[in-house]
């Protein structure tokens, strides 16, 4: 078996889950913009212009539930290019 790089392996992977370069973008700005959140709220996808944000419990997801419109403001400012115009908050594992 020949051996296979890691940025081959990673660029393959990115490709199989169809994550592109913006699409990284919103994972890492959701990283670092997010705070005590990102330790509650996980994203699992970015397609086109709508993120799906998981929430390990109701209370968390309750309150991101209604401050949707200040993260939608404060994730497209870290954003180059891309834009956000809809989170879809649902409970699950992160």
């Amino acid at each position: 078996m020949p051996l296979v790089s890691i940025k081959e392996i990673l660029q393959n992977t990115l490709y199989k889950f169809k994550i592109d370069g913006s699409a990284r973008d919103v994972y890492d700005a959701w990283d670092k913009k997010m705070g005590k959140f990102a330790k509650h709220a996980q994203v699992v996808s970015v397609v086109n212009d709508l993120m799906v944000v998981n929430v390990d419990n109701s209370v968390y997801l309750q309150e991101l539930t209604l401050r949707k419109k200040e993260i939608l403001e404060k994730l497209n400012k870290g954003l180059k290019g891309k834009t956000i115009k809809d989170i879809r908050f649902k409970q699950g594992s992160i």
